[in-house]
Parts: C-alpha cells; sequence; structure tokens
C-alpha cells in the first residue's frame, strides 16, 4: 500500500537496491504515466500497478521472477510488454482489464515456457522477439 491511490504521483524512479513491490502498491495509481524499475526487481506483488490506467509503458527487468494476480489489472493504456526470460510465474488474472493490450513480447525459443506459466486468455498476445 505504500503508494495507493496516489492520484498526483505521475513518474517515479525506484531505488536500485529494491527486490520487490509489493502487493497493491501503487494501486490506483491513475496519473502514473512512467516508471523506472530497478535491476534487481524479482518479484511484483498482487494488485501491485492494478488502476494504473495512464501507464503506457514499463520496462520489466532481466531479474524478475514472478508477477502476482491482476498486478497490471487496469492498465488501460498498456500496449504491450516485454516479459524477461527469468520469469517463473504469472499470476491467473495479471493482465485483466487491460484493454489496449496487444502484444506481450517473449524471448524467441521461449514460447513453451511461457504458455506453462501464463494463463490461456493471454496466450494471443505471446510474439517471439530476438
Amino acid at each position: 500500500y505504500a503508494f495507493y491511490d496516489c492520484n498526483s504521483l505521475t513518474s517515479l524512479t525506484l531505488p536500485s537496491s529494491l527486490q520487490s513491490i509489493g502487493d497493491y502498491a501503487f494501486y490506483d495509481c491513475n496519473s502514473l504515466t512512467s516508471l523506472t524499475l530497478p535491476s534487481s526487481l524479482q518479484s511484483i506483488g498482487d494488485r501491485a500497478f492494478c488502476g494504473c490506467e495512464s501507464l503506457s509503458s514499463l520496462t520489466l527487468p532481466s531479474s524478475l521472477q514472478s508477477i502476482g494476480d491482476c498486478a497490471f489489472g487496469g492498465c488501460s493504456s498498456l500496449i504491450s510488454l516485454t516479459l524477461p526470460s527469468s520469469l517463473q510465474s504469472i499470476g491467473d488474472s495479471a493482465f485483466c482489464d487491460c484493454s489496449s493490450l496487444t502484444s506481450l513480447y517473449i524471448p524467441t525459443d521461449t514460447e513453451a515456457h511461457f504458455k506453462r506459466i501464463l494463463h490461456a486468455k493471454y496466450h494471443k498476445y505471446l510474439k517471439p522477439v530476438n
């Protein structure tokens, strides 16, 4: 709940030592457009960015291992996201109500892995890239 419902927050750079973003950390920060995640980040909690309707782009670090349930729910401006090969778990509704989402970019030769850990309703967005 660190920045829960902080409507005036538009951008933020998180500290380089941060390893996890807790549940509901940025819930309903509907003015948040830009966020820099540290390369040390390993987990994003449940509903961490839920309701961040202005968040249009985000770079997930290669250290990320888990994305919680509904972590990006309602991020209606999010068009695409690159998922790192380090991911081991993704919550079932991680991208629920992301009405503009068209692409989840994944490293080449990882499609089978992502189809195992990603709910089937999101498989249509998977796009392998080099």
